[in-house]
């Protein structure tokens, strides 16, 4: 398994903690290497004792050796999940009290940014599911991924493509998809793809710019763009469902995968 992690791009440390106790973190090297890069994270983890200056392995070596049996994690490990730093030291000083917010991890202190951050992982996370259950009933050959760790291989293997991503900013894709997005644009000619997310604000102007880039880059779209607004409703959901099963019917006797 750990082969097939790496051949998605992803890391793998293991480490024994007791005579049956094994503790194993899976990462995005190049995620973290950029989380490490950042200033205010390095003044941070070298305050922890850590030397900034090793490579991913070496520090992602030194967390794990601080992680004992019977002990809290050490509060460092937010940083490795992606959390803001100043929320990081923030939960450490007031020991997880007086937050602003409370979602995926704490926050002290971008209140809207954390919202809307948080609240677009749990949409476009949820909606990724529903899709996936329902290619798989369709009796569909699946493949499943995140952005930031998808194979680009395998995805340019498939015959059609769901893409999913919540809007950000000025209506933009999250930067992890229009990174992973603009890595296989040039190479999905010959492709089905149908695109889909969620969104707070404006009117869903992302998604039709990002169906225009498909169709640009001389693929077919094997469905209208879907899009919700704020959290999913059980009604949303279902016609998730509905969506994905619909483009996998219309290009079934070409159908060999989705991501």
């Amino acid at each position: 398994w750990e082969r097939e992690y790496a051949e998605r791009g992803l890391s793998v440390s293991v480490r024994e903690k007791s005579g049956i106790t094994k503790l194993v973190l899976v990462y995005d090297r190049r995620w973290v290497q950029d989380i490490l890069a950042e200033s205010s994270v390095q003044t941070y983890l070298a305050a922890k004792g850590y030397r900034t200056d090793s490579e991913v392995q070496e520090i992602i070596k030194d967390l794990t050796d601080r992680i004992k049996p019977d002990t809290l994690f050490p509060h460092e490990i937010g940083i490795i999940l992606g959390y803001p730093v100043e929320d990081v030291i923030a939960f450490e000083k007031h020991q997880g009290q007086q937050c602003k917010y409370c979602g995926y991890w704490k926050s002290y202190s971008d209140v809207d940014k954390a919202r809307k951050c948080q609240c677009s992982y749990k949409r476009c996370s949820g909606m990724c599911r529903k899709m996936f259950d329902a290619a798989k009933a369709a009796g569909a050959e699946v493949i499943y991924g995140t952005a930031d760790s998808a194979d680009k291989a395998a995805v340019l293997s498939c015959d059609i493509l769901l893409l999913g991503s919540p809007a950000m900013g000025d209506e933009v894709l999250e930067d992890t998809m229009e990174e992973f997005f603009a890595s296989i644009e040039k190479s999905i000619g010959s492709k089905k793809v149908a695109v889909f997310g969620s969104y707070d604000w404006g009117d869903g102007q992302w998604l039709r710019d990002w169906a225009d880039r498909i169709k640009a880059a001389g693929a077919v779209l094997a469905a209208e763009p879907f899009m919700v607004n704020l959290t999913p409703a059980d009604s949303d959901l279902e016609k998730c469902k509905e969506w994905t099963a619909t483009a996998i019917k219309k290009y079934r006797q070409l159908f060999s995968g989705v991501i």
